[in-house]
């Protein structure tokens, strides 16, 4: 996929240069992509780490998280009686086409057996999507309450609008960015972790000040992959927090999801 962003570049994040990063395999993040697989979605897994989470098991006094029984409503993601928190994906909409139609194909045939194939679009070898982070790195709030009025729209500002979409979300979110990163040679954990939410964050914090001029009294969090370690932290235009680290082999949906492999 050819992946666009800002004319000031192409990385995705102002990052240190020995930490590297890639894109979960689709499977991981785009809803229902493996045929007969009922797991194929990353909010069931996300709301296995709330449940494993002392941070937000403390934020619902102890009491586990649940699905609501419809969402037709709009009803949060993940419910208790205390805290209720809305899951979203920290990545454009034409990204995750390209994941959905340019990915092989995966279908169940019973537990344990898989079949691959050709993907959706057979007869389509590329496609332009857009790079979220570096297409909002350097716009002012200003000039994203401008795309937000402006209704003739290029293809990067299209998914930049259905971000802010997210952002006026009148709910607790939980940002998922669905890459993981790595760090090259030696390092110190925290540190690098810290390197993580720095990078993100400075990409982020105009879109916070648009979020905070739109939305009242709703916490925002980001949760993304550090070595095999889901880190969860929490966000306003002033800075962020690390508040949790969960191991991925505990997540038992997404280690299931990731085992599913044509190599």
């Amino acid at each position: 996929m050819e992946v666009n962003g800002s004319r000031h570049g192409n990385k995705c994040m102002k990052i240190d240069r020995k930490l590297t990063y890639k894109i979960l395999p689709s499977q991981v993040i785009v809803k229902n992509f493996i045929e007969n697989e009922r797991n194929c979605n990353y909010e069931i897994y996300l709301l296995e780490i709330l449940n494993l989470s002392d941070y937000f098991r403390v934020l619902s006094l102890g009491e586990e998280y649940i699905k609501p029984i419809s969402e037709e409503n709009g009803q949060f993601d993940a419910i208790s009686e205390r805290y209720s928190i809305d899951f979203k994906l920290f990545i454009a909409e034409s990204l995750m086409e390209g994941k959905s139609i340019l990915s092989y194909s995966i279908t169940k045939y019973r537990d344990g057996f898989y079949g691959f194939g050709a993907s959706k679009a057979r007869n389509k070898k590329e496609m332009t999507c857009t790079n979220l982070c570096q297409a909002i790195r350097y716009l002012t709030l200003e000039e994203l309450e401008g795309i937000e009025r402006n209704k003739k729209r290029t293809f990067i500002e299209k998914d930049i609008a259905s971000f802010l979409d997210v952002l006026r979300t009148k709910k607790n979110i939980l940002l998922f960015y669905p890459y993981e990163f790595f760090y090259e040679g030696e390092y110190v954990e925290t540190e690098a972790i810290k390197k993580v939410m720095n990078a993100l964050h400075g990409d982020l914090k105009e879109s916070l000040l648009y979020r905070e001029r739109n939305v009242h009294g709703f916490d925002t969090y980001m949760v993304t992959i550090f070595v095999d370690k889901f880190i969860i932290f929490k966000m306003d235009s002033y800075g962020y927090q690390l508040v949790d680290t969960i191991d991925t082999r505990r997540v038992k949906t997404f280690e299931s999801l990731m085992r599913i492999s044509l190599f």
